[in-house]
C-alpha cells in the first residue's frame, strides 16, 4: 500500500523516461546549433551557459546539505563526495566569484594560471595536451591526456560514477557494499540519456573549428553538471522514501 502511494504522488514516476527523450532532443539540438550556428554569445567566458552551470552546481550543493543536515543523512560518504564536488565545481566555474567580486588575482595564479584567475582547473599542472583527437592524428601520447583537469573529471567521476559503478552494482555482493557507502544505482533510461548525450557531444566535435571545439566543451560540462545534480536529487530522494517506507513498515501489519 505504500509503495502504491508513492508511486501515486510521484510526479515524474510515470513520465521521467519521456522527460528524458525530451532532454536528449533538447541536447541534440543545442549542439548541432553549436556546430551550425553562431551561438558564441552564450557559451563565452562569462556567458550565460557558465552561470547556469555555476547555478546548478550550486543548487547541487544546498541539495546535499539539505540532505545531511535537515535529514541526517550525514553518514553517507557518495552523498558527502557529490556534496564536495558540487561545491568545488561551484567556485571553479567561476573562479571563486573573483570576477563578480572584482577581486586582483594572487600572484602565484597569475604566474601560473594560464588565465590569469584564481582557480586550479586552469593552472598550467593540469593544462594543455588533453584533446585525445591530437593522439589519433599523431599517435603521440602525453600524461596531460590522463592528468589534465577535464580529463580527470571525465574519468575519475563521470566515467567512474554513471559507467563503472553501475556495471559493478549489478553483482549483489559488490551491490550490498556499494549501497552501505550510500550508493543508488541509476536507471537505465538516465544511463542512456547521459551516455547518449556525452557521446553525441564527441562526435559533433570532430571536424569542428577549433572555436566551435571550444564551444562543444563548455556545453558538456553544462551536461556534466545537470547529469551529476539529477543524480544527487534522485539519489537523495530514493533514499527519503526508502527510510519513509521502512518507518511506515510497522504500522502497516
Amino acid at each position: 500500500m505504500t509503495q502504491l502511494n508513492n508511486r501515486m504522488f510521484d510526479p515524474l514516476n510515470q513520465d521521467r523516461r519521456l522527460i528524458r527523450v525530451a532532454i536528449f532532443v533538447m541536447s541534440t539540438l543545442f549542439l548541432l546549433t553549436i556546430r551550425f550556428s553562431n551561438v558564441s554569445f552564450l557559451l563565452r567566458e562569462d556567458g550565460v551557459v557558465e552561470y547556469l552551470s555555476a547555478f546548478i552546481w550550486l543548487l547541487g550543493f544546498v541539495i546535499a546539505i539539505l540532505e545531511m543536515t535537515v535529514y541526517r543523512n550525514r553518514r553517507n560518504l557518495l552523498l558527502f563526495a557529490l556534496c564536495l564536488t558540487c561545491l568545488v565545481a561551484f567556485g571553479e566555474e567561476i573562479s571563486w566569484c573573483q570576477r563578480i567580486l572584482d577581486i586582483q588575482t594572487p600572484e602565484f595564479f597569475v604566474a601560473e594560471n594560464l588565465q590569469g584567475e584564481t582557480n586550479l582547473h586552469n593552472l598550467a599542472l593540469f593544462s594543455g595536451g588533453s584533446d585525445w583527437q591530437e593522439f589519433f592524428r599523431t599517435g603521440k601520447f602525453s600524461a596531460y591526456q590522463i592528468f589534465g583537469a577535464q580529463n580527470m573529471f571525465r574519468c575519475g567521476f563521470i566515467l567512474l560514477l554513471l559507467l563503472v559503478l553501475p556495471i559493478v552494482a549489478t553483482s549483489a555482493r559488490i551491490g550490498k557494499i556499494l549501497e552501505q557507502l550510500g550508493y543508488c544505482r541509476p536507471e537505465l533510461s538516465f544511463l542512456l540519456l547521459v551516455w547518449s548525450v556525452i557521446i553525441l557531444s564527441f562526435l559533433i566535435k570532430v571536424g569542428s573549428p577549433l572555436s566551435v571545439q571550444h564551444e562543444i566543451q563548455e556545453a558538456r560540462e553544462f551536461f556534466f553538471a545537470i547529469f551529476v545534480v539529477s543524480y544527487l536529487w534522485y539519489m537523495s530522494r530514493r533514499k527519503r522514501m526508502s527510510t519513509q517506507t521502512t518507518r511506515a513498515a510497522p504500522g502497516t501489519r
